[in-house]
C-alpha cells in the first residue's frame, strides 16, 4: 500500500512539472498570457508554466519530462508478469509464402519467358555438351527476329541477359548454369570455347584437311555486332586469339595447334567468287599459307613483285616510272599491264578469279607496309603488303603477305 502511495505521489509530482505524455497538458504559446499563476501547459517542445506576470514561460523540455516519468514508473512499479504467447489453433496457421523459383536447368524450349518468376528461365550463362547439332535463339523484343543466335556441336554456351524476353533452344541440349572455371571440352575439340578458360590466348594453326568452320566473337550473346572473324575452308587456317576475343567457335576443324610465336612468313587470301556457282570449290577461298604448307614464293624488285602460294598469285606494280616503296598506298589501281604514270597495277589470279579491277564498278587497291631489297641484286628480300578487290558482281578478295 505504501509503495502505491509513493508511486502516485511521484507521478503527480512529475505531472506538476509538466510531463506531456503522462498528463496530456494543453498546448499554449511561450510568452502568451495565462489566467492562473502556477498552471502548466506545453508548446510541443517545452513545458510552459504560468508565471507571476501571468505569462507562459518555458521550463524543461517535454522529452526530458517524459523520460523522468518513465524512469520513476519503472523503479517503483512492480515488474510485469512474463508474457504467455497466445494459443494458436492449427486451423489458423497460414503456410509461409515461398519466394518464386525461376528455372535454372532446362532442355528444349520454345519462346520460354525469361525472368525471376516461377516457370520463367533465370538470366545467366548456361552450358551444354552434345554430340548432335544444337541451336538457340534469344529475343529482346516482341518481333520474330532473334537478338542473338548460335548453332553448335560439342560444347556450347547460352548467354541470357537481363532484358531478354524469350528464349528458344532446339536439338536436345540440356542446359545448366555455367561455372566461371573451365568446362571440359569434348574429345572432338568442337564447340564454343571461352578464350582464357577452355582455350588460352595465342596463335593457333590447323593444316589443310576437312571442311573447317571457325569464328571469333567479342561476346557470348550471339549477335552480329560481336562477330570479329569467320572462315569456312578446307585450306590451312591460322587464328590469332587476343584480348578482344571472348569466344572461339570451331566445327569440323580437327586439332588446333598453338604456335610458340606468330609466324613471320605467310600468305593469306579470303575470296568470294560470285561468277561461279556457290556449289563449286572455286566459289570461295579462305586460307593462311605458311612455307611449311608447300611452295611459297615472293619474287621481283621494287619495279614489281609477285607473291604465289596455294594456286594463287598476286602481282603488285608501281605506277609507270615509279617504284614500290615503304608506305605506298595505291587507292586506285588498274590490271597489271595497264598501269599508267598515275595508276599502279594490281592483278590477282587463282581458282577462276576473274575480277582484277577490269569489270565496271570494280574497286582495286593495295598498300606496301614495308619492303626491303638486296643492295647488290635489287631482289626483294622482305615484304609486308595487303591488297583488296571488290567487283560489280559482288565478288571480293582480300589478302596479305608477310615475307
Amino acid at each position: 500500500m505504501r509503495s502505491k502511495r509513493i508511486t502516485a505521489l511521484l507521478v503527480a509530482t512529475v505531472c506538476s512539472a509538466g510531463v506531456l505524455t503522462g498528463c496530456n497538458l494543453r498546448v499554449a504559446t511561450s510568452g502568451a498570457r495565462c489566467s492562473k499563476v502556477g498552471d502548466y501547459a506545453q508548446d510541443r517542445t517545452y513545458v510552459l508554466k504560468c508565471n507571476r506576470k501571468k505569462r507562459w514561460e518555458r521550463g524543461i523540455t517535454v522529452a526530458f519530462a517524459d523520460g523522468a516519468l518513465a524512469a520513476i514508473l519503472a523503479k517503483f512499479s512492480p515488474p510485469a508478469p512474463p508474457s504467455v504467447p497466445p494459443t494458436v489453433s492449427p486451423q489458423s496457421v497460414r503456410p509461409s509464402v515461398l519466394p518464386p523459383t525461376p528455372i535454372t536447368a532446362f532442355g528444349d524450349v520454345t519462346d520460354r519467358a525469361i525472368g525471376s518468376n516461377n516457370a520463367q528461365i533465370k538470366p545467366g550463362l548456361y552450358t551444354s555438351t552434345t554430340t548432335g547439332l544444337c541451336h538457340w535463339k534469344t529475343y529482346d523484343d516482341g518481333s520474330a527476329d532473334p537478338h542473338g543466335t548460335a548453332d553448335f556441336r560439342g560444347l556450347g554456351f547460352l548467354q541470357i541477359a537481363v532484358g531478354d524476353l524469350r528464349v528458344t533452344t532446339e536439338g536436345g541440349c540440356q542446359w545448366t548454369p555455367a561455372p566461371d572455371t573451365p568446362v571440359a571440352v569434348p574429345a572432338s575439340g568442337e564447340g564454343m570455347l571461352r578464350v582464357g578458360k577452355e582455350i588460352q590466348p595465342g596463335v593457333y594453326r590447323r593444316p589443310a584437311g576437312s571442311l573447317c568452320f571457325w569464328q571469333t566473337d567479342s561476346g557470348l550473346r550471339g549477335t552480329d555486332a560481336e562477330l570479329r572473324a569467320i572462315a569456312i575452308s578446307t585450306d590451312p587456317q591460322l587464328v590469332p586469339l587476343g584480348a578482344k576475343d571472348v569466344l572461339f567457335q570451331t566445327f569440323g576443324c580437327g586439332t588446333w595447334t598453338k604456335l610458340a610465336a606468330a609466324p613471320t612468313q605467310l600468305f593469306s587470301v579470303t575470296a568470294l567468287n560470285a561468277a561461279v556457282p556457290s556449289t563449286s570449290a572455286d566459289s570461295r577461298a579462305d586460307f593462311t599459307w605458311l612455307p611449311a604448307d608447300g611452295p611459297f614464293t615472293v619474287t621481283g624488285t621494287t619495279a614489281g613483285v609477285d607473291i604465289s602460294a596455294n594456286g594463287w598469285t598476286a602481282q603488285l606494280r608501281p605506277a609507270t616510272g615509279s617504284t614500290l616503296t615503304k608506305g605506298l598506298v595505291a587507292s586506285v589501281t588498274a590490271p597489271v599491264g595497264s598501269q599508267t604514270a598515275t595508276t599502279p597495277g594490281l592483278s590477282v589470279t587463282g581458282h577462276s578469279w576473274t575480277c582484277n579491277g577490269s569489270l565496271p564498278g570494280a574497286f582495286s587497291a593495295f598498300s606496301i607496309v614495308d619492303i626491303q631489297t638486296n643492295p647488290a641484286t635489287g631482289a626483294v628480300t622482305s615484304l609486308v603488303a595487303g591488297f583488296t578487290q571488290v567487283c560489280a558482281d559482288h565478288s571480293f578478295i582480300a589478302g596479305g603477305v608477310s615475307y
